[in-house]
């Protein structure tokens, strides 16, 4: 999936130039919509613009965003729930249970994080916390982000 925000008359010439390179065969969908400008969509898109990013450098053991983003809930979003919601915690728990033998652990885990596991859980303040140990995350490990200050994120 491709989003294009139009904010800049480079932005509208590259959607342009993109539309026109595609084939006419009926299997592209382009929908325009009013941009969210709220604080969270902001955090949203932040969020997966630094998983893209973080796809594309190289390092760790995912080079495909949605891979990072299932990552990333399971290490910084899953102890913001466990610690913030009893009723996540008591569902964690009873997964980790079921699958503590099972052959395909890792692959259950993945699954878990990915259908259980929301960023659309946390609070303001703890969106803003996973958003700030992410970024933290991959900068020490060399990755290089997008500066959030540029995308109206403070830490």
């Amino acid at each position: 999936m491709k989003e294009i925000i139009l904010n800049s008359e480079q932005q509208k010439n590259y959607c342009l130039t993109w539309i026109n390179e595609q084939k006419l065969d009926g299997k592209r969908t382009v929908i325009l919509r009013n941009t969210d400008l709220s604080p969270t969509a902001r955090q949203r898109r932040t969020w997966r613009m630094w998983c893209r990013e973080i796809a594309m450098s190289g390092l760790g053991q995912h080079d495909i965003p949605e891979d990072v983003h299932i990552a990333m809930k399971w290490k910084i979003v899953r102890p913001m729930l466990l610690e913030s919601s009893e009723l996540f915690s008591e569902l964690y728990n009873h997964f980790m249970q079921l699958v503590e033998f099972h052959q395909d652990k890792a692959e259950k885990c993945r699954e878990f994080a990915r259908d259980y596991i929301s960023t659309e859980k946390l609070s303001k303040e703890q969106r803003i916390e996973s958003l700030r140990l992410l970024f933290r995350y991959w900068v020490d490990k060399g990755c290089n982000l997008t500066d959030p200050n540029l995308r109206g994120i403070k830490f």
